[in-house]
């Protein structure tokens, strides 16, 4: 597949990142609705987050035929962006 006509042919796309410390944490439900003191059940990811949104925006992006760079460590100033081969960068 072949991206649309007049959009990028390739993309940089930088390592999201996830602040918290926690960071394979994704949330909790009640393990049993019928006890109001029920027990929560923790949800949680093999891999930080982060890296699983990062994973998921590449594998959409080559799906649709992007030829995707990976890249980490930009401080979202414009200014900064230096050496980019692609014609789209994306955090």
């Amino acid at each position: 597949m072949e991206p649309k006509a007049g959009s990028p042919a390739s993309v940089t796309v930088y390592e999201f990142g996830d602040d918290r410390q926690n960071q394979v944490y994704v949330g909790q439900a009640m393990a049993d609705y019928s006890n109001p003191l029920g027990s929560a059940v923790h949800y949680q990811t093999a891999r930080p987050v982060g890296q699983v949104v990062t994973d998921a925006i590449v594998r959409s992006l080559e799906s649709q035929g992007f030829r995707v760079v990976r890249a980490s460590g930009w401080n979202l100033d414009p200014a900064t962006l230096r050496d980019i081969t692609t014609e789209l960068a994306v955090d």
